[in-house]
């Protein structure tokens, strides 16, 4: 019904219910909710395209963004058959042409999945308002829930046996 969208035969998914259309991104598309407050995007980067990381150096990147309350531990999680690691931070983004110690500005949380393949990796993310992540993220729950990745082939990452276990799926 106009709602299902791809990236290039790799990724599959669902548009949520009320989100925008998805525009282009560097390797994949990104998306909006209806009231513009919150974002999405996903992604295939393909080994040796200009976004490409090795996997251990994406996550070493990703552990240093955010802030002192924030965690760098990841979180295993599953989707569509594979496994994948997930983190949430923090931003401040402060607006004006100068801030001030102490200045007001918008909190906002990201959370950044990434799926390795042996053909690159997939990376999707939300970002909303802090103070309205859980509400604004069923729309992404919903895409993630959605979500078609090629199948995994016999050698796909997986994490040790108690990551493994101790999985959630990407869209709780």
């Amino acid at each position: 019904a106009g709602r299902l969208a791809h990236l290039g035969g790799l990724l599959y998914f669902e548009l949520p219910r009320g989100w925008k259309a998805p525009v282009e991104a560097p390797g994949g598309a990104a998306l909006v909710d209806s009231e513009g407050r919150a974002g999405a995007g996903v992604a295939f980067h393909l080994e040796g395209s200009p976004e490409w990381e090795e996997p251990g150096e994406f996550k070493r990147r990703l552990r240093t963004l955010g802030s002192v309350e924030d965690s760098p531990l990841f979180e295993t999680v599953t989707l569509d058959g594979r496994y994948g690691v997930r983190r949430r931070w923090t931003t401040h983004r402060y607006k004006g042409p100068s801030t001030k110690l102490g200045s007001e500005g918008e909190v906002f949380l990201t959370e950044t999945i990434m799926v390795p393949d042996l053909e690159g990796l997939y990376v999707l993310w939300f970002r909303a308002p802090k103070a309205e992540f859980k509400a604004r993220r069923a729309g992404f729950s919903e895409l993630l829930r959605t979500v078609q990745l090629s199948p995994p082939t016999p050698d796909a990452w997986r994490p040790n046996a108690k990551d493994r276990r101790s999985a959630v799926p990407a869209a709780d």
